[in-house]
């Protein structure tokens, strides 16, 4: 079980897990406090204190009364989605047994409730092995550095989340991503009707647009415009052909019917093509269920429509 660290109370248990953790390694580079002081096996309860009062978050992983794990985030700008894990630390007794693997999971999953887009992580990089274990978990290297304090080298790497954002129907960055679908769906369909939103009247008419970024990358996007005091429609949902295949329409999905929910509409209706395969099973998978074709879409013979049921905020 993964709890939040809630008091200085259980810091001391915390310092000496660390501590212990990453004798190990300080052992296996021989790390003393003459040629690196600050290696989180010669940690004190104080530095953990400074840690807590800067607002960094901490968790640890119990077994019943056993406090065998160990794992700090760390937002770096309050300005931008930028986040660090730090200290991630399994009792030797308890390796092996998806431990760590469970706090890496977790830390990411917290880092992305709060709205972080990217991870950062550093460590020793001899540690070829932890290199890998990180590379399966979806961690990325970018880069090694050398510093003058420190008797090993740095492997920096990054893990990327994908986060949402309500854009003006003016937003350069949609049009573009606009284009690419109808280019998508022209080579679909032809020259057939592309049912479209005018971008420049949206926002009067109260439609909200969703971009997706993926680090640095606009990945995705959709929309919802209002159709009856109870139902709005899922509009222009798109995923980049290179970031196909990582989930991101499903976050993307949940995103909008979040904001739909929000807004107070207890339905969730849409068209789709009958040649989007793709599309018909994910909104399928999604809990929509077939209708009768509804509003400009009644006379299009490539037309699908779908609607789910969403329960609405209290």
């Amino acid at each position: 079980m993964i709890v939040p660290v809630s008091s200085f109370d259980v810091l001391p248990v915390c310092t000496n897990l660390i501590r212990t953790a990453f004798k190990t390694v300080a052992d296996d580079f021989h790390l003393t406090l003459e040629n690196c002081p600050s290696h989180p096996s010669l940690i004190r309860v104080e530095k953990l204190k400074e840690m807590y009062d800067k607002g960094v978050s901490m968790f640890v992983w119990k077994d019943e009364e056993i406090v065998a794990g160990f794992v700090a985030i760390e937002q770096s700008d309050l300005t931008k989605p930028w986040w660090y894990i730090e200290k991630l630390a399994v009792l030797p007794e308890f390796r092996h047994k998806n431990i760590g693997e469970e706090l890496i999971r977790f830390a990411i999953d917290e880092i992305e409730k709060r709205g972080g887009a990217h991870i950062s992580i550093a460590l020793i990089d001899e540690q070829t092995i932890l290199k890998d274990w990180y590379t399966k978990l979806g961690f990325r290297y970018t880069a090694s550095k050398k510093f003058d304090h420190l008797p090993f080298g740095v492997c920096f790497m990054e893990y990327e989340l994908l986060q949402f954002n309500i854009v003006s129907g003016n937003s350069p960055v949609l049009a573009e991503l606009i284009f690419e679908l109808d280019y998508d769906l022209r080579e679909r369909y032809g020259d057939a009707v592309i049912h479209g939103i005018d971008l420049e009247k949206a926002d009067d008419t109260g439609v909200i647009f969703v971009l997706g970024t993926y680090g640095k990358q606009t990945v995705c996007c959709g929309a919802l415009r209002p159709f009856s005091k109870n139902q709005v429609e899922l509009k222009r949902m798109f995923v980049r052909k290179l970031f196909r295949g990582k989930g991101f329409s499903k976050k993307l999905y949940y995103y909008i019917e979040n904001q739909a929910r929000g807004k107070g509409f207890g339905q969730i209706i849409l068209e789709t093509g009958e040649k989007q395969h793709e599309a018909i099973g994910l909104y399928r998978n999604l809990g929509f269920t077939p209708i009768e074709k509804f509003g400009e879409y009644v006379d299009d013979p490539n037309s699908l429509c779908f609607a789910k049921e969403i329960i609405i905020n209290c």
